[in-house]
């Protein structure tokens, strides 16, 4: 192993001949027992190591600068070396001192040591949702939910167009964590005010129905039954475990302690997430849930592509509410495409209802298959033009009368 080499530019208010030159700075270390230096060595707890010490004023400031490097020959030091660095840092403060670490060769091998670690488990938990979403929605995720013409146009565009990139891949650590443990609902809270408003007494509400309107996360939907670890506290792990990869990610200093402390998270969380892993074939999402599982994955990775998707589901429930005023009840098969075939046949939409729509829709699929990079402007203008198709048709859709044909214009 190299040497391991740690520098400190202390600062210090000049106060008459205290620590106004070498010497006295290293009297003042030298006032702790354990520590004595005789020229370019530094003895601490019958540990040697190489010394350094410079000093100077700071130009027009009341201030005196030291530079002092310390050289440590050999890993097995680095626990006394440790102790030492907490020593000259007390030693500092008690002087009323200011410590700028310059370099911390110890900082860097814990980094070392922990990057790996965290590299492991991030991967780790990219395999639980990519299996989990391979395995229970499928490698076409969204091909239910379009109209055939759609499908048929995003065909043609993907031979053209196929990165072959899977975004989980390139997804931030901490929106791993979002996909799993973020809360949604899947039902419509203004269903609730209706269902509410509608109800003359409390035995014609239905428990179980009503609780579909609290947010839950994945965690709770699919794994909890299978993994005996709470969503709140596994998030808050996982969370911290973000933190401490920032530090290392952005080559700050990772100290002792630290190092410690990611390693403990990581043996903690690693079993649960296998344990989640072996989970998945035992998982059933039901298939008016996969949807909203895409959406969330979606949503969980980009702002921009939340935006969009929230747009896209009051499309689809204008929809839904034009086929159940116009033709009669949902089921599990009336999907947004069957239900605008539906009304086309019936005349209720006209044509350039789906020739508008279905640009959007080809847009929507690529979104929601992940191994499809989407380019940020790309979702920014779609998002406009999702709106501009819902102000459209909403409106015509909200004060034509009862039975008119929708005329685009």
């Amino acid at each position: 192993m190299p040497k391991l080499i740690v520098e400190y530019l202390i600062m210090l208010r000049i106060k008459g001949n205290f620590c106004n030159n070498t010497d006295s700075f290293n009297k003042l270390l030298e006032t702790n027992s354990l520590i004595s230096i005789k020229k370019d060595k530094l003895f601490f707890n019958k540990k040697e190591f190489s010394y350094w010490n410079f000093t100077s004023e700071v130009k027009d400031k009341d201030q005196r600068y030291f530079k002092i490097k310390l050289e440590g020959q050999e890993e097995s030091i680095i626990p006394q070396f440790l102790e030492l660095l907490k020593i000259i840092r007390e030693q500092t403060f008690r002087a009323d001192g200011n410590i700028n670490i310059l370099w911390d060769d110890i900082s860097n091998y814990y980094s070392t040591k922990a990057y790996p670690e965290i590299n492991k488990i991030e991967n780790l938990m990219r395999k639980l949702l990519t299996t989990f979403m391979l395995t229970n929605i499928g490698i076409n995720w969204s091909n239910e939910t379009l109209p055939t013409e759609v499908k048929s146009s995003l065909k043609l565009k993907n031979k053209k167009d196929n990165s072959n990139t899977n975004l989980l891949h390139e997804t931030d650590f901490i929106q791993l964590a979002d996909f799993l443990f973020k809360p949604y609902q899947t039902q419509d809270i203004s269903n609730l005010y209706k269902q509410l408003k509608n109800c003359k007494d409390i035995s014609e509400l239905d428990l179980n129905n009503l609780k579909e309107f609290i947010p839950r996360s994945n965690w709770e939907r699919y794994f909890k039954t299978f993994v005996n670890f709470e969503n709140e506290l596994l998030n808050k792990k996982w969370s911290k475990l973000y933190e401490l990869r920032c530090i290392i990610a952005h080559n700050n200093f990772l100290s002792h302690f630290e190092y410690e402390e990611t390693i403990a998270l990581i043996n903690e969380l690693t079993p649960r997430i296998y344990e989640a892993i072996d989970s998945i074939d035992k998982i059933i999402v039901p298939t008016e849930e996969k949807d909203q599982v895409i959406e969330n994955v979606v949503t969980s990775i980009d702002d921009n592509s939340k935006e969009f998707l929230s747009k896209w589901r009051e499309v689809n429930k204008f929809i839904q509410q034009l086929y159940v005023d116009k033709i009669g009840p949902l089921d599990t098969a009336n999907n947004i495409s069957n239900m605008i075939v539906s009304l086309v046949e019936k005349s209720t939409l006209k044509q350039d209802f789906l020739d508008d729509i279905e640009p959007i829709g080809i847009f929507r699929d690529k979104l929601v298959k992940l191994e499809y990079k989407v380019d940020v402007n790309e979702v920014i203008l779609m998002t406009k033009m999702l709106q501009d198709f819902y102000s459209k048709y909403y409106t015509q859709i909200t004060f034509q009368k009862e039975k008119t044909p929708i005329i685009a214009v």
